[in-house]
């Protein structure tokens, strides 16, 4: 059998292009699948300015979660800020054996003011330079009180010399320094002596993370640490570089919910497109398959023929699949950190593994998919032989049906779901929903066609007379065929609209909750933070009613236990009391102007749930992995779904990576000239910068989204031109003894364009069905409403990519089938 299915690929190459393009396709998107897995476990960032430690200690990246009695769980959330060590831990690391030397590594951004110009800056302790491979000699002395060093190129880039004054921002707060030293070579860095990094990154002492030089091998210094040291990671080789940038650590959790999610969308795709391939190949051999069952050829002969000839062309199809996998990871992963969904200093690492698995898995789908295409197999007689092989009685079988509607009632549930679902939540569900509906679409298409040509018969017989009608008759005896059509077709429109329309209702719904809770005519926005002096300024301005600094971090509410929020953290927002009118959402008891020190303001229904009221004390874990006990001095009216805790700007400010509000609310009819004169570096924005400032860019199921859409045009053109080009090319007798009995080629053209136009017309109706199982209990979900909020262009867009697929291919195909004189075609046979 082994010959015979090469001879067979040898004369029929053309038939199995589909399968060679789809595996292709597949492996390469595995390749992408087990490299974004792959970089999410590594976690590969080389360090730029801590690569002379061999081992850095920061504290642990994920947040425990806690049980109603207050003990650990395994369930982890990863911090939203950096979670920075205590002095006391740092003390314990210095005293473990295996540690020879500790350096403190405090960081702080700012901007450095000269003639006129802001430049933003990255600062460092003084201790730390000792830990940048590239720092050199200092010229004049180390910082100290009111003092700076900076290093070579930044003084070279400012035209600043020792000695020179210069203006610093760190944390809002404006600074004269004396630039005492300048540090050859190292990275673009401005340094101060410890004691002040201290005390201008909130001067409790805590650090960033700790530069370690072990007694001996760094591995034993490292597990000692991790051993000896609670709620700390011991970083070694290029895993040092998330000592640096606190996104890095989260970065792990997108990464590998991407390769994982979109690898089994993948999978599902795969095993479809190739099945509906196979399967159309093996009804247009029936004669030759038939034939070989007369001359004694066995059931499992046959099926391992179908099976070899395709794992054959798998296997063709996943080896350049792989090589372009490499380019493809790399392209989408800079994608992902352009969107700010991982981390710029993570680099991308694809080993042996990735690729291998993508190898033997895409084969092995293919041939899996292929067995169960060849089953018909078993049931073929010596006179299928004489059976025309465009006209497939075969129907949807038991298996398919049983399979079809429990995926249909299983999508049905999800939709059911997702409608009671928290806003926040409603995505776990509305994404399996349509992807459920789309398979449900895929098992039952046969009898989902038939049906809808059996409807939009009467429609044709009005629109085309008799030609509509014999497009009709012809679609209907070739349901099998054109079947795969109609999967692809709902495959785009389901996957696209379901997915991207929910997704776009979401975002704008949490974008129009976030603005409504909060009151402004004009926003500052200022990227190195907003000055204290300036809030000041900003108030004394005519036509200025209120102004207030806004902080915007996430973090959990301990005590009392709280189970609303296990898998998302809570929105954290800080205001300033004077400027609390900002906050647009009603007041129920208390006063947001009693916002000052550890203070917090709850949502009412939640202070309910809780047992809590005016008065009481809430134990908050912060997006740093500080512990607060906040009083609680307002409850809210906040709308469900959508609450946040507000809390004074200072409190929230201490706990994040920033630690200075980056922008400041504005409620007045004060001129934009007016708010630029009082903070010169700040851009000034109307309203709907508050709208803005909550826009949700590149996430995680925005990112699978618009994979899933990339996916299925691309296989649904695979499967479209192969069903196409097979069904209308095999047909090229029948057209030529239409075509003595009478028709024209424009006629013929006319019923082909009328039969695909039938099919696929299903195929948007029931793609959009499928779509429907996830929109609309989205919006139910996110807006009250039945009526999703996006733009416009999607459905439209879609049905276009549609008719890019089809149209090109049928209008060759139909070419090809009608050329040649009849009677040559007919003698052909």
């Amino acid at each position: 059998m082994f010959r015979i299915a090469l001879a067979g690929l040898r004369r029929r190459a053309g038939a199995f292009v589909a399968v060679l393009a789809a595996v292709l396709v597949g492996a390469a998107l595995l390749v992408l699948c087990g490299g974004l897995f792959e970089t999410g476990i590594r976690l590969a960032a080389p360090p730029v300015r801590t690569a002379g430690a061999p081992v850095v200690v920061i504290g642990d990246a994920d947040y425990t979660m806690l049980d109603e009695e207050g003990r650990p769980t395994t369930d982890l959330r990863p911090y939203p800020e950096r979670h920075r060590i205590t002095p006391d831990t740092v003390q314990r690391i210095a005293r473990l054996d295996e540690v020879e030397a500790v350096v403190p590594i405090i960081g702080w951004a700012g901007s450095v003011t000269l003639d006129g110009r802001t430049h933003p800056v990255i600062g460092r302790n003084w201790s730390a330079v000792s830990l940048d491979p590239g720092a050199g000699a200092i010229d004049g002395s180390a910082p100290g009180d009111d003092s700076v060093a900076v290093s070579e190129e930044l003084a070279r880039n400012w035209g600043i010399t020792v000695g020179r004054r210069i203006e610093l921002v760190v944390e809002g707060v404006r600074r004269t320094v004396r630039v005492a030293g300048i540090v050859e070579g190292g990275h673009p860095t401005v340094f101060s002596s410890d004691d002040e990094a201290v005390a201008w990154t909130g001067g409790d002492g805590r650090v960033d993370a700790v530069g370690v030089v072990p007694v001996d091998a760094v591995g034993d210094a490292a597990s000692a640490i991790e051993r000896g040291i609670e709620g700390v990671s011991a970083l070694t080789g290029d895993g040092r570089g998330a000592a640096e940038d606190s996104a890095v650590s989260r970065s792990r959790l997108p990464a590998i919910v991407t390769g994982a999610v979109f690898g089994g969308i993948v999978l599902v795709v795969l095993g479809t497109v190739v099945s509906a391939t196979v399967a159309l190949s093996t009804s247009q051999r029936r004669r030759e398959l038939a034939l070989l069952r007369a001359g004694g050829a066995t059931t499992r002969q046959l099926r391992a023929l179908v099976v070899g000839e395709t794992s054959l062309v798998a296997l063709f199809g996943a080896l350049p699949g792989l090589a372009l996998g490499i380019p493809l990871s790399e392209a989408v992963f800079a994608t992902m950190q352009s969107g700010g969904l991982v981390a710029s200093g993570i680099e991308m690492r694809i080993g042996v593994l990735p690729v291998a698995v993508a190898l033997v898995v895409s084969v092995l789908v293919a041939a899996v998919a292929s067995l169960t295409a060849a089953r018909s197999v078993s049931r073929m007689r010596a006179i299928e032989a004489l059976r025309d092989p465009t006209l497939d009685a075969a129907g949807t079988g038991v298996a398919r049906w049983i399979l079809g509607i429990l995926f249909g009632l299983g999508a049905t549930a999800l939709g059911v779901l997702t409608a009671i679902m928290p806003p926040s939540l409603v995505s776990a569900t509305g994404g399996p929903a349509v992807l459920a509906a789309v398979i449900a679409v895929a098992l039952l298409a046969p009898a989902l066609l038939r049906a809808g040509l059996a409807l939009s018969k009467p429609l044709a017989r009005g629109v085309a007379a008799r030609l509509g009608t014999l497009a009709v008759v012809n679609a209907r005896a070739r349901i099998p065929h054109w079947a795969t059509v109609t999967t692809s077709v709902a495959l785009v429109v389901g996957l696209g609209a379901g997915n991207l329309v929910s997704q776009f209702t979401q975002a704008t719904a949490a974008a129009d909750a976030a603005a409504a809770s909060l009151r402004a005519d004009a926003v500052l926005s200022v990227p190195t933070g907003v000055e204290a002096a300036a809030v000041d300024r900003v108030r004394s301005l005519d036509g200025v009613t209120a102004a207030s600094r806004l902080m915007i971090s996430a973090g959990w509410i301990e005590r009392p236990f709280d189970p609303s929020h296990r898998d998302a953290p809570w929105s954290l927002r800080g205001v300033d009391s004077a400027g609390a009118d900002v906050v647009g959402i009603p007041v129920e008891r208390g006063d947001l102007a009693r916002l000052e020190g550890e203070s917090v303001a709850v949502p009412s229904r939640t202070a309910r749930e809780l047992g809590v009221g005016i008065g009481d004390q809430l134990g908050l874990r912060m997006g740093d992995g500080a512990f607060v006990e906040a009083r609680i001095v307002a409850l809210l009216d906040d709308r469900p779904g959508y609450e946040s805790l507000y809390l004074p700007a200072d409190l929230v400010a201490a706990h994040t990576d920033a630690r200075a509000a980056r922008h400041l609310l504005v409620i007045g009819d004060a001129q934009h000239s007016a708010l630029h004169a009082a903070v010169p570096n700040a851009v000034v924005t109307d309203r709907s910068g508050v709208r803005e400032l909550f826009a949700t860019g590149l996430g995680v199921q925005a990112l699978i989204d618009y994979l899933l859409v990339a996916i299925a045009v691309a296989y649904a053109a695979i499967a479209v031109a192969n069903t196409v080009a097979v069904s209308v090319l095999s047909r090229r007798r029948e057209f030529a003894l239409q075509r003595l009995t009478g028709s024209t080629a424009s006629q013929l053209n006319r019923m082909l364009a009328a039969e695909l136009t039938a099919v696929v017309s299903v195929g948007v109706v029931v793609g959009t069905v499928a779509a429907s199982v996830a929109i609309v209990p989205t919006a139910l979900a996110v807006t009250g409403t039945p009526f999703p909020s996006a733009p416009g262009w999607i459905y439209p867009g879609l049905l276009g990519l549609v008719a890019l697929i089809v149209l090109p291919v049928a209008a060759a195909a139909i070419r090809w089938a009608t050329r040649g004189r009849p009677v040559e075609v007919i003698a052909e046979g």
